[in-house]
């Protein structure tokens, strides 16, 4: 996310500085980018509830009584569902923020003295 808005006001100052109002919205095409590869990149599995390695990090899962097994699977469906509440959240940061800048990052760029385009 952070990410994401930092491509987008750098998008808005390379127009401001160095460029024209029509580079404002370059950096909202980044910041969409950043957030897609956010979405679609691997993240780390609950191997630990679901395994349930030994010592020697060999999976035990099955072998653990059944009231064991449920409370790892429980555990393991809240850490996702947090998970996910909080990445959707941020995603949709990242990206209605990056969209908007990508599509008026013109307009933006002129409020803050860019010139205008060629």
């Amino acid at each position: 996310m952070f990410l994401s808005f930092a491509a987008s006001i750098a998008g808005i100052l390379y127009a401001v500085f160095l460029g024209t109002q029509c580079d404002g919205g370059r950096g909202g095409a980044l910041a969409v980018a950043f957030a897609f590869g956010a979405l679609f990149t691997a993240r780390p599995t609950l191997e630990s509830y679901l395994e349930a390695p030994d010592e020697n990090g060999r999976p035990q899962f099955n072998a653990l009584p059944a009231d064991q097994r449920l409370a790892l699977l429980r555990s393991a469906l809240a850490v996702l569902v947090d998970r996910q509440k909080l990445e959707a959240f941020y995603l949709m940061l990242a990206s209605v923020s990056g969209t908007i800048v990508w599509g008026f990052g013109d307009w933006i760029s002129s409020w803050f003295g860019a010139p205008a385009c060629a």
